[in-house]
């Protein structure tokens, strides 16, 4: 999962907790990350949360996150066998209401 905005004090899945600490802060993209691990039954899920919790702007290669992950975590099963399934782009409202997202421009392409 990639994060781009974190408001409130919601945390990522993580094996360490609450609040989560983070196992890396690779930088990608321009944006500094926090990156946290945990395992959603038996799957792992790494999730990128923009450091500063709230990059207003991100432009740059998904493939970036996998690469990263590929050569910082291939020790713990994550390797270039995996594919990308599914991507996504929302918000994700833990609590409260009327949450919105704006755009301007959202584009995925893939090669």
């Amino acid at each position: 999962m990639v994060w781009i905005g974190l408001y409130g004090s919601i945390s990522p899945l993580s094996a360490n907790g609450y609040p989560f600490t983070p196992v890396a802060t690779p930088a990608i993209g321009g944006v500094q990350f926090d990156l946290a691990y945990g395992l959603n039954g038996n799957v792992k899920v790494y999730s990128f949360l923009a450091h500063s919790h709230a990059a207003t702007r991100f432009s740059g290669d998904l493939t970036a996150f996998y690469k990263y992950l590929e050569q910082n975590f291939s020790a713990n099963g994550f390797t270039s066998v995996l594919v990308l399934q599914d991507v996504q782009a929302g918000s994700e409202i833990f609590t409260g209401n009327k949450a919105k997202l704006t755009t301007t421009g959202y584009m995925i392409s893939a090669s």
